[in-house]
């Protein structure tokens, strides 16, 4: 049975940023894959005879810029690239709009098509910015803060409404706050919904602004990349730093169960049979895959 130091269960971008920094520690590191190829939610794949894409997630906005300066992946391969246009929005009635990188450029071709928009869209912008100023503090801490603590801070930097704002309002209320054409309030609702579990009117959901407000492309707020090759460079680019450090990957070994010793994670066991063990199991997997599929539940809580 093979030893190691730490084992990491899934190799989307999570599991291979933790296997990269666990092996700069002096580690010895295994990461388990259930599928035939890396990068979990990273990954760019073939659809079609001779046409790739990035099949889950297709941008980078939230790849925090300590990792990027951390691990140098530029130096394996991971290329980050803008277009000019970050979105738009085209109405059958000619009506367009586009946000481009660019934010006078944004507000003149936004007061040709809805005039008074351009101010809003700035107030709101310098709104996101102080969200992000405040809650950036917490991205990188040991453990996350109480609801209370959150509540506390905003409340402390008087800032008590727009914590109401972006962490209890719907997406819809909070456009309907600062917009007032149709053209911009639909191109803001996608924003506010794309990736999530949620339409216009669920109570949060305007939390997705403030989301992607703490992400940044090049020092500026908000903005997000396109990896060279798809979202599937990320992770090469993470398993390639990672493999030079001795860290070693497999493919199509899906987990059947964690092993726990004297209520302490102390290796796994393989649906084929192989085991491994380790001082340390972390999982990238979902907490619900992980805790109730992968841990006898007699080791848990009852909770």
């Amino acid at each position: 049975m093979s030893q190691y130091d730490a084992i990491v269960i899934g190799s989307g971008h999570n599991g291979l940023i933790t296997a990269n920094y666990l092996a700069d520690a002096g580690k010895k590191v295994l990461v388990l894959e259930r599928r035939g190829m890396i990068g979990g939610a990273t990954v760019t794949e073939e659809f079609h005879p001779g046409f790739r894409a990035s099949m889950c997630s297709y941008v980078s906005g939230l790849l925090h810029k300590k990792i990027l300066k951390d691990l140098e992946l530029h130096k394996t391969g991971l290329h980050l690239y803008q277009t000019d246009v970050g979105a738009s929005n085209v109405l059958r009635d000619g009506r367009h709009v586009f946000l481009y990188n660019e934010l006078g450029k944004t507000l003149r071709g936004l007061e040709t098509v809805a005039p008074g928009e351009g101010e809003r869209l700035t107030t709101f912008g310098l709104r996101l910015e102080r969200f992000a100023s405040i809650f950036n503090q917490w991205l990188l801490v040991d453990e996350p803060p109480s609801l209370d603590h959150v509540i506390a801070t905003f409340i402390d930097s008087g800032e008590e409404e727009l914590f109401t704002e972006f962490f209890t309002l719907s997406g819809l209320d909070l456009v309907d706050r600062y917009f007032e054409s149709d053209i911009m309030k639909g191109l803001l609702m996608f924003t506010a919904m794309v990736s999530v579990w949620g339409g216009p009117r669920t109570p949060g959901w305007a939390y997705v602004y403030g989301h992607h407000a703490i992400g940044e492309y090049d020092g500026h707020m908000g903005q997000f990349a396109f990896p060279r090759g798809g979202m599937g460079s990320i992770a090469e680019s993470l398993a390639t730093r990672a493999r030079a450090r001795g860290v070693q990957i497999l493919t199509d070994a899906a987990v059947q169960s964690v092993d726990v010793t004297k209520g302490r994670a102390s290796g796994l066991t393989l649906r084929d049979g192989r085991s491994f063990e380790a001082d340390s199991i972390l999982s990238s997997a979902d907490p619900q895959r992980t805790l109730l599929g992968m841990v006898d539940g007699a080791h848990l809580p009852d909770a």
